[in-house]
Parts: structure tokens; sequence; C-alpha cells
């Protein structure tokens, strides 16, 4: 896998400057702490899918009982959007750019979880749970859409923080988190997936709470279809007064209790609704010229550059430029507070 951040899809590199490529970045990692990089041509995505395979085959090959627990990370459907150009092609439905290039992300993660997930089956048969989560919302900037719910990626919105996930429990007795498909809308925090997990491995409640974690577990609460046992999570903290973020005068601090999402803030990245577009534009609540100016300029110096070579400077572009601009025309309040049982949208 990649050992830094946003790398071309193929090339493997990361740009600091669109002019000046500053490494190729692809490594083999060991437990012990040592790591080789090597040439890998492959597309990220089946390359991560094929060597997550490898992992599943050589642990069924050991004939021992020790469990095994795979994390993978795929870079999809980040930026730089470089999907395998048969993947776009099933997109041509969508009438923006970005938005053809992200699902073409989608469509070949989409395939390499499916591979997973048959490799898992076939070879550590039913003794098998498999989670799927995204990390965070989709950036509409960068082909992403979180609709209905508003904004995206680096916002305390839900568009930012609420992402779907899924579980597959393949016992065929549904011994660890029951059986059948369901939906379950409890809160949940990346932070219980621990403890849950644990319990449903079989690890005694003692020991799970001898290590006094944050998370809780939700293992019964999924069996059951009950009520979470989180009744609240922090969403956001941070300072740009304190260096946190780009932006010195972001102070942001979110909290959900139940019901109620409290969000306080001196700058607000992207306060904006997006909708799929209809053409080659963007299509969102924005009514200045902050989104054409932006959005033009950035798709200029992709087809001047490449996605990949000009990502590090849209990034910079997008969170220093645009969400900058858009406090000109702000009119969004420096306390907001929602039901979002009764009002998801948040607006």
């Amino acid at each position: 896998g990649s050992l830094l951040w946003s790398m071309e899809y193929r090339t493997k590199q990361i740009w600091e400057m669109p002019w000046a490529p500053m490494v190729v970045d692809w490594i083999r990692a060991h437990e012990n702490g040592s790591y080789a990089h090597y040439l890998e041509e492959q597309h990220t995505t089946e390359a991560l899918t094929n060597e997550a395979i490898a992992v599943i085959k050589n642990h069924a090959s050991l004939e021992n009982n020790r469990p095994l627990f795979l994390y993978l990370a795929y870079t999809a459907a980040h930026a730089p959007l470089v999907p395998i150009p048969e993947d776009e092609g099933s997109c041509v439905h969508l009438k923006h750019e970005w938005r053809r290039k992200f699902c073409g992300l989608v469509v070949g993660l989409d395939r390499g979880v499916g591979r997973v997930l048959d490799a898992a089956l076939s070879y550590l048969g039913d003794n098998t749970i498999i989670f799927f989560s995204s990390d965070n919302g989709g950036a509409p900037w960068f082909g992403g859409l979180n609709y209905p719910f508003r904004s995206g990626k680096t916002t305390p919105f839900e568009g930012g923080v609420h992402v779907p996930a899924c579980v597959v429990d393949f016992s065929i007795d549904g011994r660890y988190l029951g059986r059948g498909p369901r939906t379950y809308k409890g809160l949940m925090h990346v932070s219980d997936l621990l403890p849950t997990f644990a319990s449903a491995a079989g690890i005694d409640k003692t020991v799970i709470d001898s290590l006094k974690l944050d998370g809780h577990d939700q293992s019964d609460a999924i069996r059951k279809e009950s009520d979470s046992p989180r009744k609240d999570v922090l969403l956001e903290m941070y300072y740009g007064s304190e260096g946190d973020f780009f932006n010195v005068k972001e102070d942001v601090v979110a909290y959900r209790k139940g019901k109620w999402k409290l969000i306080k803030n001196t700058f607000m990245r992207d306060f904006h609704w997006y909708f799929e577009p209809e053409n080659e534009r963007l299509n969102n609540t924005d009514a200045s010229l902050v989104t054409i100016v932006g959005e033009s300029f950035i798709r200029f110096m992709e087809a001047f550059y490449a996605p990949g070579p000009f990502d590090t400077i849209r990034d910079l572009t997008v969170h220093m430029g645009i969400h900058n601009w858009f406090q000109l025309y702000s009119d969004v309040e420096n306390v907001l507070l929602f039901d979002i049982s009764n009002d998801p949208q948040e607006k």
C-alpha cells in the first residue's frame, strides 16, 4: 500500500507541485515495522484486492486455529480521480465528469470488495465476519455526493459525518451478529468497532471492560435490533487558532446527544447542499459566483496538468480558497442546533 497520501492510482506518484513529482509511493510493510518500496504497475484498487486475497489464501494454508484480522484500507474513491477506463465506462449516465470518474472508482471498489468476500467465504468458511465502512462523507468538490444530507467531507454536517456501513455474518446460524438482512439505525461511532467485534468474537466482557475503551459494545443491539448503547458522540473539535487546520480563524466544535446535534463555529467551511449535476457544472445552493469560478479554475488546471499532478494544489484551492470565499457570502449562524431525527437534512 501507500505510505503517504493521495497518490495517483496508476503511477503511484505524489506531487508537491504540478511540475514537481515528489515521490513514487508504494510499499510492502511488515509486522516488525520494516518496509520496502517496490514498483507496482496495477491500478491501486486491483493491487490492494489481490494482496488481500493472497493474505486470505496464505492464512488458510497454515492449517492452524489462529484467527485472522485483515484490515483492508482502499484508497478509492479518493482523489485524484483516475479510475480504470472500463469502470468509468459504466458511469456514462452521469452528467458531470467528476461524478463519472468518482463512480468509476466506486465500480472498481465494488468489484474488489466482492472478490475479497468470495475469497473469504471460499478459504475461511462461515466462521467469518466482514465489515465495510467509509471513513467520512464524500467530498462534493472531488466527485462525491451525499444527498439528501447537507455538505460533505471536512464539515460537521451530516454529509460529512453520517456514512453508510454494512456487516456480514457468514455463520450459518448467525451466532455472531444475527441472521438475515436488517437495517440498524442506532447511533454508532468508529470507536465502537473494537469492543463490538471483540465481543462478537467471544472475548469476555471483563477483559473488554478492563481496557477502558471509549467505544461501546454494539453487538447485542445489532443482533436484537434494539436501541444503541451509545447516547452521544463528539463529532468535531479542532481549533484553527491553535494550528489544527488550514484556517487560523477556524474553531469548530460539534456534538450529538440523542436526536440533537449542536455545532458551534467561528468559520464554516462549506455549508451548502449539493445535488446530482444536470450538466457539466456542480449543482449546489451557492447563489454567488464562487462555485462557478472555483470549478472553472480547477477543471482548466486539471485539463492542463492532469488530475494527479494537480491534486495537491487542487486540495489547497478547495480548502484555503473556495471554502474561504464562501464565508464572504455566508449568513450561517455561529451556533446551530438541529433535531436530526426530524430534520436529517439540517435545514
